[in-house]
Parts: C-alpha cells; structure tokens; sequence
C-alpha cells in the first residue's frame, strides 16, 4: 500500500474491488471517507503505468469530486495517462472535470507529446479541441510534432495539422540539438505531409499580405477593392 493510502475495508469491495462505500455521507469539512476513498483508489489505479484497469478508471468518472490533476512521482496526471492510452472517454472526463491540457511532467512534455509519442490521433483531436498549446515544448525544446516525428506517428501529425486552428503548427522550430521535426523521421509519407502543410502555411501568409496591401496601401478605393477582389480569387484557385 502506498504511503498516505487507506486501505480498503474488504467488506465494502464489490466483485471487482472496489469500493462501494456511500459517496455522500460527509464529515463535518464536508468530505466523505468513502469520496477520500475513491480518491485514493482512482490515485493508485492511473500510477501503474502499462497496468492501468482503464475500465476501472472509467467506473470511478461517475463520482463528483475526483481529481483530474493529480500527479504521480513524476507529475504525470490522468491526462497525460489517457492520452498516452488512447483513452478518449478517460480523456474527455478528464476535461469536463477541469482538468490542464498544458499539464506538464519533470521533462516537461504535455498531455499532447504522449497523444503524439502513441500515434493516438482521436486523443490528439480531443486536447487541440480544448484550446491545447500545440507548440509548447518540453525540457529538451522538442514539441509535439518533434515527438511525433521522432515515432514515425503518422496518425497523430495528421491530426495536429488538421485539428490546430488557432495558431500554425511550428514546422520549423528547432529542439536543443538544432534538429526540426521532418529531421527526425525518414518517412516519406510524414515527410509530404509536413512539406504541403509549410507550402500551405506560407501562401496563406501571402494572401494575407496580398489582402492588408490592397487595403494600406491602394489610394483609390475602387482600385483597393478590386485589387483584394483579385487576391481572394487568386488564394481560393489556389487552395482548391
């Protein structure tokens, strides 16, 4: 038994060892023994690594209260777990329950290098869906798409490229050995993909100076319209 851990009262077990204490008969802090239970049971169940009962997880997102950002030795949260799992449901209660999505380990990698690091392109949909930094590097500078490269994770780059929105993918930052992502893989197929997603990249900031040129700097008004009437002609041929 952990150190800190209750342990389990073998007469409020059910068939599969778990507690099935009152989840809301509280002390007078308004906390239950039974929800101090869950806690710690759902603690032990996400630090075993490789040998997580996700299905036991699962059973344990039906209690109020359980806390998604809880962290292990080396402050890996459930996320971080569910993600490199390829638990989706996991994952997703995990959201719902506030959990960080930017949450980061003592290497520094986010929920978002283990979705990358296991090709686990629905978890990776799932975090970019929720506002997830999809730059932000870990302790050695490498970002997700650096550990997505690095594993030959096919799936899960798709995925970053199509699923972030808010900002561009960084396809050329560099991590602490000067090494770009496309320099850390020899798949072709990943290679394309990064390559059509920086010629995409760079026309669209063509267009957009194509468009802020018409507006600054075109002295007649018909002329700067017509002018930003060509250039949005011009970028949607092209993106077709």
């Amino acid at each position: 038994m952990r150190e800190g851990h209750e342990e389990a009262d073998p007469k409020r077990l059910d068939s599969k060892g778990l507690s099935s204490a009152d989840p809301k008969r509280v002390n007078s802090k308004g906390m239950s023994s039974a929800w101090k239970k869950k806690q710690y049971e759902l603690t032990d169940l996400v630090c075993r690594g490789q040998n997580i009962d996700w299905t036991a997880v699962l059973f344990y997102t039906n209690y109020g209260g359980l806390d998604p950002n809880h962290v292990d030795k080396v402050q890996m949260t459930t996320l971080h777990h569910a993600a490199f799992a390829g638990q989706p449901l996991v994952l997703q209660w995990c959201i719902q329950a506030k959990g960080d999505v930017d949450a980061r380990t003592v290497l520094g990698r986010t929920p978002l290098h283990y979705a990358c690091d296991a090709d686990q392109a629905e978890c990776v949909r799932m975090l970019l869906g929720h506002k997830a930094d999809v730059n932000l590097a870990n302790l050695s500078c490498a970002t997700p798409l650096h550990v997505a490269c690095a594993n030959d994770s096919l799936q899960a780059a798709a995925a970053l490229f199509q699923e972030a929105v808010s900002c561009e993918v960084d396809v050329n930052a560099e991590d602490s050995r000067r090494q770009t992502p496309e320099m850390l893989t020899k798949n072709k197929e990943l290679l394309k993909l990064i390559s059509d997603y920086r010629d995409g990249a760079d026309f669209r900031r063509k267009c957009s100076m194509m468009a802020w040129a018409a507006m600054a700097f075109a002295s007649d008004a018909q002329l700067g319209l017509c002018f930003g009437a060509w250039a949005k002609e011009a970028c949607d041929s092209k993106a077709a």
